[in-house]
């Protein structure tokens, strides 16, 4: 079996992991418009579920109070 090696144990060739390229990250710009159009989309999203939701499930809360049934001569 080989031995696991520690996270903090040395490279033996220290030259070796000096060579290793690094990548230069560029952090993203931030994008207003986007921003804008996403939010838009998402408040129109929520307005639309609570739109249906006032339309089908409201109602059924507090059902309309019907008239007493006529009695049969």
């Amino acid at each position: 079996m080989s031995k696991s090696v520690s996270a903090g144990a040395k490279p033996k060739n220290p030259a070796a992991a000096a060579n290793v390229p690094t990548e230069s990250v560029r952090p993203l710009k931030p994008r207003r418009a986007l921003f804008a159009v996403l939010l838009l989309f998402f408040l129109l999203w929520v307005g639309g579920l609570l739109w249906m939701w006032w339309k089908t499930v409201y109602p059924m809360r507090h059902p309309a109070q019907q008239p007493a049934p006529a009695a049969r001569s």
